[in-house]
C-alpha cells in the first residue's frame, strides 16, 4: 500500500516517512541525501525568477536555496504513484522513489552503522518544459542509483553505483557506452538550435582538509544548451535523475565516540586554628584538595523506540501540542459522495500548534477503515509542508470507507494528540452503495 499526497500548488503525488530532526553537531558524523529528480533552470536569473532548484522527490534534504539539508543521516522516504506535475516537469512512471536508510539503527554507535541513499524509477517518461518549445522528452526503462557509507577497519568507506536502461532523448536512442564524458544530442524541433549534453553513471568524490569525505553517484545528467545558454553563461536547464550522496562530516566519522565530559568540583575549605599565646594568634585558612568527579551523560537518539526512560520526540517543527483539520477538497466537508471510478478523491487540511503556529514536516498517520471495521494503516502516512498544509490524492477505484487522520505530538509515544475522521460514500451507476471492489475492476491500492 502506498499513500499519495501533493506538494503545494504543484500536483505532485508523493508519500513520505522520516525520522525526527536532529540538532546540529560539530562532532564527526555521517550524512546522506537522495534526490530522484532535480531541475535547475538557467533562465531564472534572466527572468528574475527564484533560483531554488525543483526537487519533487527528495529524501533527508531540503529543496530550498536558503534552508540547509538535515545535519545528519536519518531514515527518510519520498515516493510517488504514476504521475508528478510540477513546473517545469511532467513525470510519468512506476516505482518513483528516493530513500535514505540507517542500519542497524540510530540507537547504535555511529561507527557501526551503514548509511545509504537510493533512488529508483521504472518506465520513466519525463517532459522538461524549459526554454524549448514543446519541451524535451526523456524516456528510460529504468533509472537507479545508490550510495553507501560505513566504517571498514576504522576508515570511512564510501561506495556507489547507478544504472540507466534504454535511454531516449527527444526521440533519439542514446548509446549508453559512449556517454561517460558527455555527448551532444540535437533537439531538432528547437528554433534556438539547442542541444542536450548527456552524462550517464557519474561518480564524484571529494576529501576536505579536516578529513571529511563525500561521494555523489548520479545516474543521468542532462544539460540543455543553445544560443541563449551562451548569453546567460549557463545551461538553459540542467536535469539530474537518480542522485545519491553520502558523506563523512566534521572529520573522520569512524573516530571513537567522545567520552562523557568530566566536571571539576572544588573541594571543601578547612580552617586550622593558629598557635595559642598571651595574644591570640591568627587563624589560617587552608584550601582543601580539588576532586574530579565523572558525571554520566545519557544520550537519547532521535527516532528511538518508545519505552521507559525514552525522551519525547517532537513531531515536526513547532510540533508537540497540535490541532489537525482535514476535509474533502470538492465540498470542504467531512463527508463526500462519489460515483465509482469517476474521479480521484482529494483531501486537504492543515496542522497548527496550540499557539496557532504552522507545524512543518509533521508526520500524520492515516488509517482506512473499511466496511466491517477492518482498519488499515497506510505505511507512508502524510507529511505537512509549508504553512502546515496537507494534501492526499487517492485513486479512482476506491470503495466506501472512513479515513482517519491522527497526529501524535510525541513520536516516541502512541498517544494521539489530534484526530480527524472523514467518510467516503461510493455508489455505482444505479446508485447502490459500493462496499467492496467490483469484479473485474482491480483492487484499490488502499
Amino acid at each position: 500500500m502506498m499513500l499519495t499526497t501533493a506538494l503545494a500548488g504543484t500536483g505532485v503525488l508523493i508519500g513520505s516517512s522520516i525520522g525526527s530532526a536532529q540538532a546540529p553537531t560539530t562532532q564527526p558524523n555521517w550524512n546522506c541525501r537522495a534526490s530522484l529528480i532535480r531541475v535547475d533552470q538557467g533562465l531564472t536569473d534572466l527572468l528574475g525568477l527564484p533560483a531554488s532548484p525543483v526537487e519533487p522527490l527528495l529524501a533527508n534534504g531540503r529543496n530550498s536555496a536558503t534552508a540547509p539539508d538535515n545535519p545528519a543521516c536519518l531514515p527518510d522516504s519520498q515516493s510517488a504513484q504514476e504521475r508528478i506535475d510540477v513546473t517545469p516537469l511532467t513525470v510519468v512512471g512506476d516505482v518513483l522513489k528516493a530513500e535514505t536508510t540507517v542500519t542497524p539503527g540510530l540507537g547504535v554507535a555511529r561507527n557501526t552503522r551503514t548509511n545509504t541513499a537510493t533512488t529508483s524509477a521504472e518506465k520513466l517518461n519525463l517532459l522538461i518544459q524549459s526554454a524549448i518549445p514543446g519541451g524535451v522528452l526523456v524516456t528510460a526503462d529504468a533509472v537507479q542509483s545508490t550510495a553507501s557509507a560505513s566504517c571498514v577497519a576504522g576508515v570511512p568507506t564510501l561506495t556507489g553505483s547507478s544504472q540507466v536502461t534504454n535511454l531516449r532523448i527527444a526521440g533519439n536512442a542514446i548509446p549508453l557506452d559512449s556517454v561517460l564524458d558527455g555527448i551532444a544530442v540535437p533537439l531538432t524541433d528547437s528554433p534556438l538550435g539547442a542541444v542536450a549534453k548527456v552524462y550517464v553513471n557519474r561518480q564524484e568524490t571529494s576529501t576536505a582538509a579536516d578529513g571529511s569525505k563525500a561521494l555523489t553517484q548520479t545516474a543521468l545528467r542532462i544539460e540543455v544548451l543553445g544560443a541563449l545558454a551562451d548569453v546567460i553563461g549557463k545551461p538553459l536547464a540542467t536535469v539530474v535523475l537518480g542522485e545519491s550522496r553520502v558523506s563523512s562530516q566534521n572529520g573522520n566519522a569512524c573516530d571513537a565516540e567522545p567520552p562523557p565530559p568530566t566536571v571539576t568540583v572544588p573541594g571543601p575549605t578547612t580552617t586550622v586554628p593558629g598557635p595559642t599565646t598571651t595574644v591570640p594568634g591568627p587563624t589560617t585558612t587552608v584550601p582543601g584538595p580539588t576532586q574530579t568527579v565523572p558525571v554520566p551523560v545519557t544520550v537519547t537518539t532521535p527516532g528511538s523506540v518508545s519505552g521507559a526512560g525514552t525522551s519525547p520526540v517532537r513531531n515536526g517543527t513547532n510540533g508537540g501540542c497540535g490541532r489537525l483539520t482535514m476535509f474533502f477538497a470538492k465540498n470542504r466537508r467531512k463527508t463526500l459522495g462519489v460515483r465509482f471510478g469517476q474521479e480521484r478523491v482529494v483531501t486537504r487540511g492543515r496542522i497548527v500548534n496550540c499557539s496557532g503556529k504552522s507545524i512543518v514536516r509533521a508526520r500524520i498517520d492515516v488509517f482506512h477503515v473499511l466496511p466491517g471495521g477492518t482498519k488499515r494503516l497506510v505505511k507512508t502516512g502524510l507529511r505537512s509542508r509549508e504553512l502546515g498544509r496537507l494534501t492526499q490524492i487517492m485513486p479512482r477505484n476506491l470503495f466506501t470507507r472512513k479515513l482517519v487522520f491522527e497526529y501524535r505530538g510525541d513520536l516516541s509515544s502512541s498517544r494521539v494528540t489530534s484526530r480527524q475522521t472523514l467518510q467516503i460514500n461510493v455508489r455505482d451507476a444505479r446508485g447502490k452503495l459500493v462496499t467492496r471492489a467490483p469484479k473485474g475492476q482491480g483492487k484499490p491500492k488502499f
